[in-house]
Order: C-alpha cells, then structure tokens, then sequence
C-alpha cells in the first residue's frame, strides 16, 4: 500500500494495525489516538460561542486553535515516524552476527535503534500533555469550561 500510514483510509489503518507486521504498532496507534483527540480539541476550540463574547475570549480561543493545529499536525507526523522508527529495531536485530565484530556492530546498532523507538512515544506523550494544556486554557473562555470543571 503505498503513501503514509496517516493518508490511508481508516478502514486501510485499520487493517495494517491488525496485521501480522511488526509495523504499524502500538506508538503508531497512540499517535493515531493523540492526533484524533487534539483534533477533537481544535473542533471545540473553533466553535463561535464564547463563555461572555468578548475579544479576550475569542483571541484565546483563536490561540488554542492555532495551537491546537500545530499539535495535531505534529502528531499526525508521529504515526509514521513511530512505525520507521521501530522498523529500524527490526533492522538492527537482523544484522548479521557471526563474528566478535559483527555482534558489536550489530549489538551497537540495536542500542541506537531502541533508543530512537523510544524518542517518538515520548514525544507523544508531550504533544499529548500540550494538547491538554491547550484545552484547560481554551476551556476559560469556553461555554464547554462547565463541562471541563465538572471533570476536574
């Protein structure tokens, strides 16, 4: 299937996540899930009904949006970066180990492999916590804040 996993159908998505491949995998779908919910944010954020109508609440509402955006856009990256990263892990573990040298070599590149696997989850979870923090500053100016205070 050719393209990105983030320009595939859901239904296509879907299936490379039930696939027996190693990719695309969890990280792939944590992005996926993060994306969606930052999306979700940017929705409400971009409603026109403020808590009081008054420009402060629009310009932070209009910040959170364009924060939002770019949070999401980052995330949506994270889809395919994670599923490269780990099949760079995959890679690593299938280098060749008949020799003292080879075994370092290959020992060496599964270390740097997993490191940067984990590079991607992490960064996730970040965007994921910025996202957050977008909608706890969107949710002052917001007629959804009461619906944000009862979850509180």
């Amino acid at each position: 299937m050719p393209g990105t996993l983030a320009d595939k159908s859901a239904r296509e998505l879907l299936n490379a996540f039930a696939s027996s491949a190693p990719t695309p995998g969890g990280g792939s779908a944590a992005a996926l899930a993060s994306a969606v919910g930052a999306s979700l944010l940017q929705m409400v954020a971009s409603l026109p009904k403020t808590r009081s109508g008054t420009d402060d609440d629009r310009a932070a509402l209009a910040a959170a949006s364009a924060a939002l955006t770019g949070i999401r856009a980052q995330l949506t990256d994270a889809i395919d970066a994670d599923s490269a990263a780990y099949d760079q892990v995959v890679a690593a573990y299938r280098l060749a180990k008949s020799s003292a040298a080879e075994q370092s070599a290959r020992n060496s590149a599964i270390q740097r492999a997993l490191r940067a696997a984990t590079d991607v989850p992490l960064g996730v979870a970040r965007l994921s916590a910025e996202a957050l923090k977008e909608a706890q500053s969107a949710s002052r100016s917001h007629c959804w804040s009461r619906a944000s205070a009862a979850r509180s």
